[in-house]
Parts: structure tokens; sequence; C-alpha cells
């Protein structure tokens, strides 16, 4: 039986195959993983192979199956590249580093093209996305997570401009 919360998500959905990946969405965002245990409960409601479930987990980088605590998600595709995004990488390596010795659960994670290649860099942290980064607007954003401050500061879905 699968726990309460993961057993209200279930209940959200019809049981149909097509709703695998936004469920794994709502998974993800409620645990902060998709767990082994997850997968099989997602596999059950959908009766679909658990292979399956777990491909799908392990194909997309933006789901993880070990809770790591926030994950920082900088693009490193090539517009991204193009506009300094290795450089943030490093840095945002050694910010969130700095703010996990503080206590702050924070993961950086470099993945594959957000969708934001007109406004690159870019990162998305939780939902949120975040474009045009600075080392300056990087570092700001891992101190006000770190500090319990959502990552923007105007509450905007996206952070940024020229």
């Amino acid at each position: 039986m699968p726990d309460s919360a993961l057993a209200r998500i279930l209940a959200d959905f019809r049981g149909e195959r097509a709703e695998l990946l936004p469920i794994l969405h709502r998974v993800q965002e409620a645990f902060g993983c998709i767990s082994e245990a997850h997968q099989q409960e997602v596999a059950r409601a959908l009766r679909l192979p658990l292979y399956e479930v777990n491909g799908v987990v392990s194909f997309y980088t933006h789901f993880s199956k070990t809770r790591h605590g926030l994950p920082l998600r900088i693009c490193q595709d090539l517009a991204c590249h193009l506009r300094g995004a290795s450089a943030l990488i490093r840095d945002l390596g050694a910010w969130v580093r700095q703010a996990q010795g503080r206590g702050a659960e924070l993961t950086a994670e470099p993945v594959s093209c957000l969708g934001q290649c007109d406004r690159a860099p870019a990162m998305m942290v939780g939902g949120e996305i975040i474009t045009e980064l600075t080392p300056q607007t990087l570092q700001a954003v891992v101190e006000r997570l770190a500090s319990g401050r959502p990552a923007s500061t105007n509450g905007a879905t996206e952070v940024g401009g020229r």
C-alpha cells in the first residue's frame, strides 16, 4: 500500500499511461525524489512494468532517485555554454557547497536545455526559471535560498532582464 501522500497524488489521476510524466513530476515535487518504492507504486497504479517507469525516471535529468536537497538546475547546452554557463556551473558548485556548510539543503545539477536559449544562460529552481544569469544574480539566488527565501526577489516566474 502506498504512503498516504503518494496515494493522494495517484488519486488525482485516472490511472492512464499518458499520465506517467505528470505523476512523476508531482512525486518528485512532493518527496524531492522518485525512490524505488515510489516507482513500484506508480507502475502498479498505471499497470506498467517497473522497468518502463524506471527507464523514464533514469532518462530525464529533472528526476532524481535519491533526495539531495533543492535542485538548482543550470543549463549547460550550447546557447548557455556560449554565454558563460561553464563558469557559472563551476561557481554554482562552490556557492552551493558553502551554503551546505551552513546547513542549507541545496544541490547543483547541470542539465540539458531548459528552453530559454534566447535568454541564456538559464537555470531552474523548483518550477521557477531564472534567465540571463550573471555571477552576481546566481550568487544572490543561492544566498536567498540558503536563508530560506524564494529564489527570485519579485515573485515572478522568470527573473532576468536585458
